[in-house]
């Protein structure tokens, strides 16, 4: 057996806690005695035509603040008898004003769209957008319309927010924007956005005539155009496009049984051992209030430099603390990693925060900024999943080899969105690794990343007939994957071979004990992501017990912001105590 990384009286409260918390919420849930009570209720801006209202929720013992049209709310920290933030973005916050009758009836809500005094809405009649998110869309539309016919661009604007924080709702989207044509049948914005919504409902022949529906009432309208060509119910000459040496059919189509285990091969071929790994600097800082030290590590991946950072507890003494791998997202600017601030697993760990030593790899191309300083890796940016798993990996294994603090014996790895894929496709690779904690990840770049109802194959060919960066229509995986065959220096072959490397599903039988995570109302890492991936682990004979799925309902790409973190830290702290042979036996390895 192992022993438990965590002193017995932390580790059992925390444990024992996160079984109670539902229990005593259910129970504080009837009892008039909860301090959360007074908080709850819909608030709204004064003006009565105002769609920003916010909704407060108690669960579980805590706060949770959710804007209208938002995909989930936001977990809120007490900070006085009155006042609240969102950790670790104090931006986000309110202070309410002295109850009245055992309830608040004024809040200041800050960091929103305005920092505003918003009243209750208790005793008020339900404003358009109350009606619209409790299920009325008609009659949304109806009291949208009636107040004031002039205003469309707010009007598509809801519509077009409503497909982006809520694909699984689309019905009701729907009847809203098909009431919102029939009171107002010459906004051409209004039918547009209508065609959208048929598409992401799979309806593409309702698309068109909607589509077609626009251009009548306005030949300008570029929504309906672009969709239009897309559709190729359109035709748009256009020569100065990128072009690919291969047909972008041939490119996603499925991938064979010899493919897969040719990147089998090229991956146990990689020479990733530490390579003139040194410390060359050590910073202080604070995890949520606790001291810890930063100590900024640079070696070698393959003839480049890299940099990483390892976090040590302070006054651990001579003890071993087992190991956390956070891998970090990516953005279309490739945002830095901030150490602290810019971590997730310190926050989700809790009152354990301080009982893991973290391992912060720096990606090839990317900034890492601790304290005063900001380092850069070197190497190609754009090779941001196969390529961050080698660097993750390489990492790892300096970190242990440089940090006597750490215990080689026991280690997870924790990621969100890219940092989720590559989480992934560590646990996969690298046999150190003991379990996984994955969040929004995805898991298939060949059929499991279509948007809105276009498929990833349209959104691509948009992009090289536009040419698009990153952050415009297809341009991040134009970047991240074609960006070599664009010139010639890669041909189907290898960009397929790196399509594979870089999508976890095909390697869903060489996964350690696992955890994973997905909103079901997520509309950058779609949760089919994580079905398939489920059902690829279930068909390649994997353990029920080895696999720990969520699918969290209307949530988005941040999951449930309350459940998924508590979820998580109670599968951490039982993974890194379980037995040897129990996590063993979680990892099947295949030829």
């Amino acid at each position: 057996m192992r022993s438990i990384p965590f002193p017995p009286d932390r580790f059992v409260v925390g444990i024992l806690g996160l079984l109670v918390l539902p229990i005593l919420s259910q129970v504080s849930a009837c009892s008039t005695e909860d301090p959360l009570t007074q908080f709850v209720g819909d608030y709204g801006q004064p003006d009565a035509d105002s769609d920003t209202v916010v909704t407060f929720t108690a669960r579980n013992g805590e706060l949770l603040m959710g804007p209208a049209l938002w995909s989930g709310p936001m977990v809120l920290r007490q900070i006085d008898a009155d006042s609240f933030v969102v950790p670790p973005h104090p931006r986000f916050g309110v202070r309410f004003m002295p109850a009245e009758n055992g309830r608040r009836s004024i809040a200041r809500v800050y960091g929103l769209s305005a920092n505003a005094e918003f009243v209750s809405l208790a005793d008020r009649e339900p404003r358009a957008i109350q009606l619209l998110e409790s299920g009325k869309p008609v009659e949304a539309a109806k009291r949208f319309a009636s107040a004031n016919p002039d205003d469309v661009d707010r009007f598509v604007a809801i519509g077009q927010r409503l497909l982006r924080s809520s694909p699984t709702t689309i019905g009701q989207t729907t009847a809203y924007l098909e009431a919102l044509a029939r009171l107002l049948p010459e906004a051409s914005a209004i039918y547009a956005t209508l065609g959208d919504a048929y598409v992401a409902s799979g309806n593409r022949g309702r698309a068109t005539d909607a589509y077609r529906h626009a251009l009548t009432i306005d030949p300008h309208n570029e929504q309906a155009t672009v969709a239009l060509t897309r559709l190729g119910a359109l035709s748009v000459e256009s020569s100065s496009g990128w072009t690919l040496p291969f047909p972008l059919d041939s490119l996603f189509a499925p991938p064979t049984a010899a493919e897969i285990r040719a990147v089998r091969s090229a991956w146990t071929a990689r020479d990733l051992a530490p390579d003139h790994p040194r410390i060359v600097r050590r910073e202080p800082i604070s995890l949520d209030g606790r001291l810890a030290e930063a100590r900024i590590i640079e070696h070698s991946v393959h003839g480049s430099r890299h940099v990483g950072v390892v976090v040590v507890p302070v006054g651990i003494g001579n003890e071993k603390l087992p190991v956390l791998v956070e891998t970090k997202g990516v953005s279309p600017t490739f945002f830095p990693l901030e150490v602290p601030a810019g971590l997730t697993s310190p926050l989700m760990l809790g009152d354990l925060r301080d009982r893991v030593v973290y391992v912060l790899p720096g990606y090839r191309g990317e900034r890492v900024i601790v304290g005063a300083d900001t380092l850069v890796s070197e190497g190609d940016r754009s090779d941001a999943w196969d390529g961050a798993t080698d660097d993750t990996i390489a990492l790892l294994r300096v970190a242990l080899d440089v940090t006597p603090e750490a215990d080689s014996s026991r280690v997870c790895a924790f990621g969100r969105s890219r940092g989720g894929a590559v989480a992934l496709l560590a646990g996969m690779r690298e046999p150190l690794i003991d379990c996984v904690v994955s969040w929004a990840a995805p898991t298939d770049w060949f059929s499991a990343m279509d948007l809105d109802g276009w498929t990833q194959s349209e959104l691509v060919r948009d992009g090289l007939r536009n040419r698009s960066q990153p952050g415009a229509t297809g341009g991040q995986f134009i970047n991240y994957f074609l960006r070599d065959a664009i010139s010639g220096k890669a041909n189907l072959e290898t960009t397929r071979l790196h399509l594979i490397a870089s999508s976890p599903l095909y390697f869903a039988d060489l996964l350690p004990l696992t955890q994973v995570h997905w909103g079901l109302d997520d509309t950058i890492v779609p949760s089919i992501n994580g079905k398939l991936f489920a059902a690829r682990y279930s068909r390649s004979g994997g353990s029920p017990d080895c696999l720990d799925v969520h699918l969290h309902p209307g949530s988005g790409h941040d999951q449930d912001r309350q459940l998924a973190p508590l979820q998580s830290r109670r599968f951490i702290a039982d993974a890194l105590a379980a037995d040897d042979t129990a996590l063993d036996s979680c990892r099947k390895r295949s030829d």
